[in-house]
């Protein structure tokens, strides 16, 4: 029997809410020395760079008390990747973290309380297993945040999968570690995915003590885990030239990302803030990446729970084969391939195999695709075949990756960990996945996933032996003794297909610009013919462009039948705002309706108005020119109209209205209870000392505008709430 070994590396799950969290995921522990980066990307980058000056971010939101910064995290990433066609989309975080522990086919909690899912944390395993099998993303209007009546227990994989408004395609993993001689080279790969549009995720370890208040620079300089919580944030950019003085510890370099919280706009710089380069604790580093759900329409894969660990064939080996073989349900067409990645800088070789011998290796069959490339990081990727491959129904077909780098880990695959540390001291720790053997096994046999060293010898997952071994550890404080129990489970190797006769369209956004060009294709096709605004039908030779709203039509013909017509409705894009904030501790803007924002003032409030617009395009206005992404003061006025320009869209014409409005002590636009009830906790907290809420909140706390805060100011709240009711 060869020997092997998994990377046992466990990462936290990720929640703000709760001081003290469980390990629940398997980072991949990389050994050996680090290639050069393989890329032509490597044009001098900007000092400075800022996605909200390109209108490329989605607003900033709050998770509130819940445990779902890795929620919010993950799905800015993917919002970014898509704002462009769609300046005002909003994804559900709250689906995400509530299906995440789906007790049909997520992480099955031990507690029924309603909130349960929203408290528990995550991180990138567990966003990925859920959005890499295609359930969901859907938008914020679908599932809104702290709605308890939109979550279904009895939803299934189907029900969610038809829900999706996207499938997530990649999900790359980038390193970041400070003390690498390469590290200079990490920074360039995270900067130029985010110079090319994609917002990072990213996970630290947050200390209040370690923010910089007036700075909002944070750096973690001995990099403690202990005190706080682990947080996910997302990069929006960086700075070269960000001072090491606007850290509380200085560390030892200018530099530092900027970071979209999700602690609202009042925390922070407008909810961003900075963390230093050096920063030790930062870690988890991803991209998330998404598709139109029209352009596969299904997938085989037997890695339900994603990629939890890497497994090796020797102690560590610099290449290694993965493959999964496959029954095909119905005719359809494999034109893609989803595999992933557990090392870094991973040259990769698909192949694709028909005919395939029920008791044969993944490579037996019929050799009919291949495809290599070069991966710069870890995690997901999707990989379109030049040629699609026809399948008919009941035929068994495999797909094959080979991976070869660095010496390590190459198999990508599902696990169950479980490391039992025995201290000097007579205390233990146990560290396990969530990912639990019940659940491994439940859909786990033989003949499915498969392992190699050449590609010529293969071996069973199924067969794979458990690890069950103990071993010893020297430490300051003596031996400590290290017992890991470890099971493998299906490789992450993923067929996408295609079924027989659909039409792709190129974009699938219901506006785009003036002059985009439409492709069509489908895949094994004699002929495509297309119509436009119901006229006739015409043979398509080259894309088709859009001058006005538009209504695009069209078929294949395969072997002298013709498949279903399929449409698509396209209008002219409007320029838009993908979010808009005031500038003022005394004021926030609510969305009355498409082009009117609202802003509730606190009369004779003394402030300096200013607007901070995001979008793609340009903003002009009478009361001033605004930049994207940048604040820009204005004279206080009753009402300021923007007009949004950019190429090839509509302008449209933004009114913003600023009303005063009184007792609205937590600005959601409306008098309710809560603000009565803020204002009586405010008086409790005065009978023990000072209050901790600002002079913008006592302020519009104080209804009667007496200069002092009492039951009086509660009172007319709830009899404002009674008038307007009545």
């Amino acid at each position: 029997m060869k020997r092997r070994f998994m990377a046992l590396l466990l990462a936290a799950v990720l929640g703000s809410s709760v001081p003290t969290l469980p390990a629940a995921g398997i980072s991949i522990r990389t050994e050996g020395s680090t290639a050069p980066l393989q890329t032509a990307a490597n044009a001098k980058l900007p000092e400075r760079f800022d996605l909200r000056e390109m209108g490329r971010m989605t607003s900033v939101k709050s998770q509130g008390s819940y445990g779902m910064c890795w929620s919010f995290a993950g799905i800015a990433s993917l919002e970014s990747s898509l704002i462009a066609r769609r300046p005002e989309i909003d994804l559900s975080e709250w689906f995400t973290a509530y299906y995440t522990y789906s007790p049909l086919f997520g992480y099955p909690l031990d507690s029924d309380a309603a909130d349960a899912p929203f408290e528990q944390g995550g991180n990138f395993y567990l966003f990925g297993s859920l959005l890499t099998r295609w359930n969901g993303p859907v938008s914020e209007d679908v599932f809104p945040f702290g709605d308890f009546d939109v979550p279904k227990p009895d939803a299934t994989e189907e029900m969610l999968q038809a829900m999706a408004e996207y499938h997530v395609t990649d999900m790359e993993l980038f390193r970041y570690e400070p003390e690498a001689p390469d590290f200079g080279a990490q920074l360039s790969a995270i900067k130029r995915k985010v110079q090319e549009g994609h917002a990072v995720a990213a996970s630290y370890y947050n200390l209040s003590a370690a923010l910089n208040t007036d700075s909002f620079g944070y750096y973690n300089s001995e990099g403690k885990t202990e005190g706080g919580e682990y947080h996910a944030v997302t990069i929006a950019g960086w700075d070269d030239s960000f001072p090491a003085e606007n850290f509380n510890e200085n560390p030892g370099r200018d530099g530092a990302w900027l970071m979209k919280n999700s602690w609202g706009t009042n925390w922070g710089d407008d909810g961003y803030f900075w963390i230093s380069y050096a920063e030790p604790t930062l870690f988890e580093v991803y991209c998330v990446e998404g598709e139109p759900t029209q352009v596969h329409t299904g997938q085989y894969g037997y890695d339900d729970y994603g990629f939890w660990s890497a497994f090796s064939v020797e102690d560590a080996d610099e290449s290694a084969w993965m493959a999964n073989a496959f029954t095909a349900e119905e005719d359809t067409w494999l034109t893609s391939v989803m595999f992933c990645t557990a090392m870094p800088e991973e040259n990769y070789a698909i192949q694709v195999y028909r005919d395939m011998p029920a008791d044969g290796s993944p490579v037996s069959g019929k050799l009919c695709a291949s495809v290599n490339g070069f991966s710069e990081t870890r995690g997901y990727h999707t990989i379109d075949l030049a040629e699609p491959v026809l399948l008919r129904a009941g035929e068994r077909f495999s797909v094959a990756v080979h991976l070869a780098g660095q010496s390590g880990q190459h198999i990508a695959c599902e696990a169950v960990v479980q490391n039992t540390i025995d201290h000097p001291d007579g205390t233990a720790d146990v560290e396990k996945t969530m990912l639990t053997e019940e659940m491994l096994t439940r859909d786990f046999h033989a003949g499915e996933s498969f392992y190699s060293l050449d590609g010529v010898a293969w071996s069973d997952m199924f067969e794979e032996e458990v690890i069950d071994e103990t071993t010893t550890v020297q430490t300051d404080d003596g031996e400590e003794q290290v017992h890991t129990y470890a099971k493998a489970g299906n490789v992450c190797v993923r067929a996408l297909t295609l079924k027989p006769g659909n039409v792709v369209f190129s974009a699938y956004d219901a506006a785009l610009p003036t002059g985009t060009e439409i492709a069509l294709s489908c895949p094994g096709a004699d002929a495509l013919y297309y119509s436009i605004n119901g006229g006739a039908y015409t043979l398509y030779e080259m894309p088709v462009t859009l001058q006005e709203d538009m209504t695009l039509s069209a078929y294949a013909s395969m072997d002298g039948v013709d498949y279903p017509v399929f449409t698509q409705h396209y209008a002219i894009q409007a320029a838009r705002l993908s979010s808009l904030l005031y500038g003022s501790d005394y004021a926030v803007f609510q969305k009355a309706d498409d082009n009117l924002f609202i802003a509730d003032c606190i009369p004779g409030a003394e402030e300096v108005p200013s607007f901070l617009p995001m979008t793609t395009g340009t903003i002009t206005s009478d009361a001033g020119e605004f930049a994207s992404g940048k604040r820009t003061e204005t004279a206080r006025q009753p009402a300021v109209t923007l007009h949004v320009t950019d190429e090839g869209m509509q302008e449209t014409t933004y009114l913003l209205y600023l009303q005063d409005v009184q007792g609205d002590v937590d600005l959601d636009g409306a008098l309710t209870v809560d603000d009565a009830s803020g204002i009586l906790f405010c008086l409790s907290e005065m009978l023990f000392g000072e209050p901790s809420e600002d002079g913008a909140w006592l302020l519009r706390a104080d209804y009667d505008g007496n200069g002092t805060l009492s039951t009086d100011d509660a009172s007319s709240v709830l009899q404002a709430i009674a008038d307007s009711m009545f």
